[in-house]
């Protein structure tokens, strides 16, 4: 084989060489082409919907009314997107808005008016039609009821046509055009002819489900709405959504596990989240930068309470290891919060300080404020959250102040941040920041046109004045330094105390396919009508 292999190696190199010296002139070197790239590896096929199945959503608390707005909390606002749908959606990056129940809107700033034209062979599921009398009608409801947030605001609606409807207002905030086109609808017919007390537990309204049936604090069964708008697209794909009350997470959990359930929403318990990630579920964080919750201590609002003292709200601010409880019970999806909204928002201020965990400055303060021994005072929470309340409970008795726990169910636990109010603290969440900008959203929820009626209330004119200007600034770039200035000013007067910055949890199962994190999953824009599952 050696010699074999020595004798092709000579002949290559003598017939090399016999070549080169045969040749007259050297040719020049042919160029070798440049090889051809190879092409991109194809894309996997896209999964294609599956019509059919019964989409089973877990909840720890359930809404307790079905199809009368004016009583609609922010449970029943979340849950009836099933049901019900505004003049605009979200679009899939939660800023812009798309054309839905209304086809093309215009607004004028100057003039103060917003036109409405609506969309066409809209039915609600009594098969009344969806038209301008309709659609004010419920605005107007809304309006009787100072549900509407700008109610104030309102001086006529006319209808141009029937399809045409025409806002005059007496002001023109910045976010007039997200709060008339997020308006949800419902059949005035079927309201009127049955009364309040019917429509509470019957919604009768436009969306791609109905519901067939409501329990009370047990289930919501929805049915596909066969005559839907968007029928000749084929939506919606599932046939049914029923929404179940299951107040215990080790029995959620095991439901989800067993199959027995396609979705929970409002997951308390990060860890069992990041667990069952792990196990293939598929884990949603909805509010990183959007749709989040803040979570503050809520002062009692009373004439002579303690927490009117400024000094007292000091001390609570630097008792509290936000990043300590952050990192401890949020199992790294809780941020720590240092002022009214989070990181990713405009009216975030990445230079503000706030009240840094100092358990000897807030002893400091209480001593200033009269309380050199502390103070005793009671915490109402939700009682499934436990730890969170436990950390709480634990920071401030280190600096003296001796805290009584109140877990609530969520039944009894909502009540009291909306309406009812409570003694001592309340550790409860806020909406500021729902809206890009954060200034609508913090008027409406803690400032003249709050949502929660026990919230201090006492803002320094410089907040007043700010929150003012924050309204009226169209120009989003102005608006972005007006809003970091007012939330800063704000957040100084601690009437709501930072606590940390839960994101929305939602767990799917796998055979759950849905566009982005909010479909199939909590709130507004889940866009349920394209919601879909593989055959299990």
């Amino acid at each position: 084989m050696k010699k074999i292999l020595f004798f092709l190696v000579a002949v290559i190199i003598v017939s090399s060489l016999l070549i080169s010296g045969c040749a007259k002139e050297k040719p020049a070197p042919t160029p070798t082409p440049a090889p051809a790239p190879a092409p991109a590896p194809a894309k996997p096929a896209e999964p294609q919907p599956v019509r059919g199945g019964t989409f089973t959503i877990i909840e720890n608390i359930l809404a307790s009314n079905v199809g009368y707005p004016p009583e609609f909390g922010s449970q029943e606002g979340a849950t009836s997107t099933i049901w019900a749908e505004p003049l605009a959606e979200p679009a899939d990056n939660f800023e812009d808005l798309i054309p839905f129940l209304a086809e093309s809107w215009e607004e004028n700033t100057a003039a103060k008016t917003f036109t409405i034209h609506l969309r066409k062979g809209v039915k609600f599921h009594d098969g009344t039609v969806f038209d301008a009398k309709a659609v004010k009608w419920n605005y107007q409801l809304g309006i009787d009821n100072k549900r509407f947030s700008l109610w104030k605001n309102v001086i006529s609606l006319d209808v141009l046509d029937d399809y045409t409807l025409k806002f005059n207002l007496n002001d023109y905030p910045y976010d007039t055009k997200y709060t008339i086109l997020s308006a949800n609808f419902y059949s005035p017919t079927a309201i009127e002819t049955n009364g309040k007390e019917w429509a509470r537990d019957h919604a009768v309204a436009t969306g791609p489900f109905k519901v067939v049936d409501f329990k009370r604090d047990v289930a919501i069964t929805c049915e596909r709405f066969d005559d839907y708008w968007q029928k000749d697209k084929g939506y919606p794909y599932l046939d049914k959504v029923i929404f179940k009350r299951v107040g215990d997470p080790l029995v959620a959990k095991a439901m989800m596990e067993a199959g027995e359930a396609d979705s929970w929403e409002g997951m308390s318990d990060p860890t069992v989240t990041v667990e069952m990630a792990k196990r293939g579920f598929k884990a949603y964080y909805s509010g990183r930068p959007v749709n989040a919750l803040q979570w503050f201590l809520y002062p009692e609002v009373k004439p002579n309470s303690i927490f009117n003292n400024i000094k007292v709200r000091q001390a609570i601010a630097y008792a509290l290891d936000n990043e300590g409880i952050a990192k401890a019970i949020g199992k790294g999806i809780y941020d720590p919060l240092n002022q009214l909204v989070y990181k990713g928002l405009y009216g975030y201020n990445p230079d503000y300080k706030g009240f840094p965990y100092d358990p000897a400055k807030a002893k400091q303060l209480l001593a200033e404020a009269g309380y050199p021994n502390g103070f005793q005072t009671k915490l109402v929470h939700d009682a499934n959250m436990p730890d969170e309340a436990a950390a709480v409970q634990a920071n401030l008795k280190a600096v003296g102040i001796d805290v009584t726990l109140v877990p609530l169910t969520e039944g009894a636990w909502f009540p009291s941040l909306f309406g009812m109010g409570w003694d001592g603290l309340n550790l409860g969440f806020s909406g500021v920041g729902n809206d890009k900008y954060c200034i609508a959203s913090f008027n409406a929820w803690l400032g003249p046109n709050r949502s929660l009626p026990f919230v201090l209330n006492d803002w320094s004119p410089e907040v007043v004045a700010l929150l003012d200007k924050g309204l009226h600034t169209y120009d989003p770039e102005a608006r972005k330094d007006v809003a970091r200035q007012l939330l800063t000013a704000a957040a100084e007067q601690l009437n709501v105390i930072p606590v940390y910055q839960r994101p929305i949890a939602v767990l799917n199962q796998a055979w759950v396919h849905s566009k982005h994190p909010e479909e199939g999953g909590y709130g507004g824009g889940r866009h349920i009508w394209r919601v879909w599952m593989d055959k299990h």
